[in-house]
């Protein structure tokens, strides 16, 4: 099963870079769950 993840990664310099990585091979991090009510989908909307 493909894993798809966002990746968060900083160096403590004040900046950072966010990736989406598709990797079969991805097993750690934290796995955050959404339940959205039907009535409230705007709030997935990426502004």
């Amino acid at each position: 099963m493909m894993t798809i993840a966002t990746q968060w990664e900083s160096s403590a310099g004040g900046s950072f870079i966010i990736r989406q990585v598709n990797d079969p091979e991805v097993t750690r991090g934290t796995k955050i769950t959404l339940h959205i009510k039907e009535d409230q989908t705007e709030y997935l909307e990426e502004r």
